[in-house]
């Protein structure tokens, strides 16, 4: 019976010091630092989305420092784009240098004819430090509203 107890007793203890150590693997905070915490907390702060048109032009309409930017060839923004956008060619050599240049802290409206370069300016937006990004799915081809020539 002893033997018994003793063999519990001990596989309970190793069981709750398996499940110690995985909780402090997991999640190791220290004197205040969670690196996991602090990871959410930067996403948390960036508002980075693809959306329909119709979420598009409603966001565009309530932004307060809204700013358009169009990544299509300068012959496809002359065609016809959105009021007030700023278009920068995504194949331009110096498209990662310009973009660099803007301002980070506007919220910023992307498009392109489709959606796939759009996805790449955003991604490369995103790695540059810009926070506030919301994408045109299925780029211009899904707009439902005016253009501009």
């Amino acid at each position: 019976m002893n033997k018994l107890l003793l063999r519990i007793v001990g596989v309970t203890l190793f069981i709750s010091v398996v499940i110690a150590a995985y909780v402090l693997l997991k999640e190791p905070c220290f004197a205040g630092t969670c690196p996991n915490q602090q990871a959410s907390e930067k996403h948390a702060s960036e508002q980075i989305s693809t959306v329909s048109s119709t979420e598009f032009k409603r966001r565009l309409l309530v932004a307060t420092n809204a700013r358009i930017l169009d990544v299509r060839t300068q012959e496809e923004f002359l065609s016809g784009h959105l009021e007030n956008a700023l278009n920068s060619d995504i194949y331009d050599p110096a498209f990662r240098e310009n973009i660099s240049e803007l301002d980070k802290t506007a919220e910023w409206f992307v498009y392109c004819r489709s959606g796939n370069r759009s996805k790449q300016a955003v991604s490369l937006m995103k790695e540059l430090g810009f926070t506030k990004i919301t994408e045109l799915q299925g780029g211009i081809l899904s707009w439902e509203g005016e253009l501009v020539q």
